[in-house]
């Protein structure tokens, strides 16, 4: 009979063990940070090395540091259009200290991503060593060239799922939509911005050509039709440090509805005026 049957001795292979990937240290800052846009606004004076960092850290009003690339490059030594992948990391970590020890969210401008090197981009800027919890994310090159809007808009939902598969939710891609600036229309950079909050930006950052200023109208149209989830630069310093007449400043900007203000290279700008004029007090030549 079966109560005659030997017993199995085999056992009943185990299940593997799920594994689930331990939540980011970054995550509940990336969360704090995106917070800050909605309703906003975040100001961000862009910072470019640990000196400027420090500086913005300890100003009361400072809510998170933000890095521009092309103040970041020219404090390295080279240009924005010569910037490298690897170049641009090694130059973070004493950014990210900065933003570590006063307890504020960073976010790097890492221009359009690095082409086929953007998984390694977006897993650099949140490493230890950086920590950050957002980016810019630019759809033109640096000669200038727009990419196809699918392909930008691509680019900033793989970035997102790249932060994600590291613990990081809520990582904040601020996306440029850069038609205007290259020379096209405003409403052509607030179509390619729809695209963008689709694919899951949190703010588009559109900018005036070189040498312009955005107009109060045009400022209007871009809020109304990207529903606030913008980022805009007030007027800004000349490259010579000098100040511009003019122009929309970050309190228009604030009583506009935007939900972010940046500054781009202003603050390297304006610094390097003061340090030339210091340095000619020193020569005698006032």
């Amino acid at each position: 009979s079966a109560s005659h049957q030997p017993k199995s001795t085999t056992s009943t292979p185990l299940a593997p063990p799920r594994t689930t990937k331990m939540p980011h240290p970054l995550a509940p800052l990336a969360t704090s940070f995106k917070s800050l846009h909605s309703p906003g606004p975040i100001l961000l004076p862009n910072v470019y090395d640990a000196t400027s960092a420090r500086l913005v850290a300890a100003l009361p009003s400072t809510k998170a540091l933000a890095t521009a690339s092309y103040a970041l490059a020219l404090a390295g030594g080279t240009t924005d259009a010569e910037l490298t992948l690897d170049l641009h990391l090694s130059l973070l970590p004493p950014i990210g200290a900065v933003a570590r020890g006063a307890g504020l969210p960073l976010t790097v401008d890492l221009q359009d991503g690095y082409g086929e090197r953007l998984e390694e981009a977006i897993k650099g800027v949140l490493s230890q060593e950086i920590g950050a919890v957002g980016i810019n994310l630019e759809d033109s090159t640096a000669g200038g060239k727009l990419l196809d809007v699918d392909t930008a808009a691509e680019r900033i939902k793989r970035a997102l799922e790249i932060a994600k598969g590291e613990g990081v939710g809520d990582f904040v891609v601020n996306a440029r939509s850069d038609a205007h600036f290259v020379g096209g229309t405003v409403d052509e950079a607030i179509e390619r911005g729809k695209r963008y909050l689709e694919a899951g930006a949190t703010t588009v950052y559109i900018l005036a050509p070189p040498g312009q200023l955005m107009g109060e109208g045009d400022v209007v149209k871009i809020v109304q039709e990207l529903g606030g989830k913008v980022n805009l630069a007030p007027r800004w310093v000349k490259p010579d440090g000098g100040k511009i007449e003019g122009g929309l400043t970050s309190r228009d900007l604030v009583r506009l509805g935007v939900a972010r203000i940046s500054v781009g290279p202003s603050l390297y700008f304006a610094a390097a005026k003061a340090l030339k004029d210091a340095a000619g007090f020193v020569f005698g030549e006032e």
